[in-house]
C-alpha cells in the first residue's frame, strides 16, 4: 500500500485523532494476529503500552490506548464483538511487532478468552516464526499448549507438541532446554490422551537426558522424575510408583525445601497412592495433612489447594465417609464457582463429583437434577463434542434406568 492509498489515508486520519499517534501503532501490533478477533485486553497490556509509547514518542496510558482503539472503531478500521476486537485493516508485519504482540498475549493470558488467545498465538507463530523462536521458544507458545489439557483437549495437545518438537530440534537442537520441555509436555499429553505406558517410557528416556544436561538436582529434572512416577502409577504399578515418589520426596526436601510447590505436589501424589498401597483411611489421614500445608503455603483459594481438597473428598468417599465427603463437596463447589468461575473445567468436574456423591449418599433425585443441569451447562458453554458430555449422559441414562 502507498501513502495515498485510500486505506492508508484512513489509517492516517485515525492516527491523527485524539489521542494523536495511537491508532497506527495498534494496527502495526496486530498485523500478525487472528482476523477472527483479538482479545480487547491485548490493547491495554503493558507490552502494548510500551510499544505505542516508543512509536509515538509520548507516554501512553491505558486510557490513551482505549482512545486509540475508539479511533479505529470510529473510522470502521475495527469493530468490537464482545470481548474481541476484529481488525478490518492492518499494516505490514514486522518481527519486532510480532515479538511485542507475543509478550502482550502472554501478559493477558489469565484474563482470556483462552480460545481466542490460542488462535492468536497460532497465527503469530505461523506468520512470524523467526520472532517467536528467537533465543528459544517464546513463553506464550508454551502457555497456549499447556492450556489445551485444561480444556480436555488431549488429542489436540498431542498434535500441538508433536508439531513443535520437530521445529525445536531443527532450530534449537535436541538438547536445548526448550526442546526438552516440549518433549516433557508431549509425553504428558500422550498419557492424558490414554497412553500412560508411552508417557512413562518417554519421560524415563527424558529423565536420563535432563540429568546429564541440566544436572540431577535441577527443578526440571525433578519434575520429570515426578512424571515418571505419576505415569508408572497410571499403568497399574502403584507400589513401584510409591517407591519412586519416596525417593523423589527426599530429593525435593533436600534441594527445594519442605514448603516448595514441587515438594507439596510429590507429597500429594504419594498420599493419593496410599489407598492402594495401604488403605483408604491411610490416604485420608495423609491428605488431611497435605491439604493443611497447601492452605498454609499457597492459600485457601489457590486452584491447587482446591484440587487437593477434591482429592481428599474422593479419598473420604472411598473410605466410606460419604456424608463428610458430600458436605465438603457442597462447600468446595461453591469455592470453585467463586475462584475459577462456572465454566472452568475444574468447576464442571467438581459439579460432576457432587452429583455422584449425592447419589451415593441416598439422594438420587437431587443427583439426577444436578447432572441434568450440568449437561445443559456443558452443552451451552462448550458444545456437544466434549468428552464430558458422553460421561454425563451415561450417568443420567444409568440413573434414569
Amino acid at each position: 500500500m502507498t501513502d495515498d492509498d485510500p486505506i492508508m489515508l484512513l489509517i492516517a486520519a485515525a492516527n491523527g485523532l485524539e489521542p494523536v499517534g495511537v491508532a497506527r501503532p495498534l494496527l502495526e501490533l496486530t498485523a500478525s494476529l487472528s482476523p477472527d478477533g483479538v482479545p480487547i485486553a491485548f490493547f491495554t497490556a503493558p507490552a502494548t503500552l510500551r510499544w505505542v509509547t516508543a512509536r509515538r514518542g509520548l507516554a501512553t496510558s491505558t486510557d490513551d490506548a482505549g482512545g486509540g482503539l475508539s479511533c479505529l472503531f470510529r473510522l470502521r478500521l475495527a469493530t468490537r464483538d464482545g470481548k474481541l476486537v476484529r481488525l478490518h485493516q492492518t499494516l505490514p508485519a514486522s518481527p519486532e511487532a510480532a515479538r511485542v504482540a507475543a509478550d502482550a498475549l502472554a501478559q493477558i493470558w489469565d484474563v482470556g478468552p483462552v480460545t481466542a488467545l490460542r488462535a492468536n498465538t497460532g497465527e503469530l507463530l505461523a506468520a512470524a516464526p523467526d520472532a517467536l523462536w528467537k533465543d528459544g521458544l517464546h513463553p506464550v507458545v508454551f502457555r497456549s499448549g499447556n492450556s489445551l489439557p485444561h480444556d480436555g483437549l488431549y488429542a489436540e495437545a498431542v498434535a500441538y507438541w508433536s508439531a513443535l518438537l520437530g521445529t525445536a530440534i531443527s532450530r534449537l537442537g535436541e538438547e536445548h532446554p526448550d526442546t526438552l520441555t516440549i518433549r516433557n509436555n508431549l509425553a504428558w499429553s500422550h498419557g492424558r490422551n490414554g497412553d500412560p505406558a508411552r508417557a512413562r517410557d518417554d519421560l524415563d528416556d527424558l529423565l536420563s537426558v535432563r540429568r546429564r544436561v541440566l544436572g540431577p538436582d535441577a527443578v526440571n529434572t525433578l519434575a520429570t522424575a515426578h512424571g515418571v512416577a505419576v505415569w508408572t502409577a497410571a499403568t497399574g504399578d502403584a507400589t513401584g510408583a510409591a517407591g519412586l515418589l519416596r525417593t523423589l520426596l527426599d530429593d525435593c526436601r533436600r534441594v527445594l525445601g519442605h514448603d516448595h510447590r514441587d515438594t507439596l505436589n510429590t507429597r500429594l501424589a504419594l498420599a493419593g497412592l496410599l489407598s492402594e498401597t495401604e488403605s483408604p483411611r491411610a490416604a485420608v489421614d495423609e491428605l488431611r495433612l497435605v491439604l493443611r500445608d497447601y492452605q498454609r503455603v499457597l492459600g485457601y483459594d489457590d486452584p491447587e489447594t482446591l484440587d487437593v481438597d477434591l482429592e481428599l473428598i474422593r479419598a473420604l468417599a472411598a473410605a466410606g465417609s460419604v456424608d463428610e465427603a458430600l458436605s465438603r463437596m457442597e462447600r468446595l463447589v461453591a469455592d470453585f464457582y467463586r475462584v475459577l468461575g462456572p465454566g472452568a473445567q475444574d468447576t464442571l468436574r467438581a459439579r460432576y463429583l457432587l452429583a455422584d456423591l449425592r447419589a451415593a449418599a441416598g439422594h438420587p433425585s437431587a443427583a439426577l437434577s444436578d447432572m441434568r443441569h450440568l449437561l445443559a451447562d456443558v452443552l451451552r458453554t462448550h458444545g456437544p463434542d466434549r468428552p464430558e458430555v458422553t460421561a454425563i449422559r451415561s450417568r443420567i441414562a444409568h440413573w434414569t434406568a
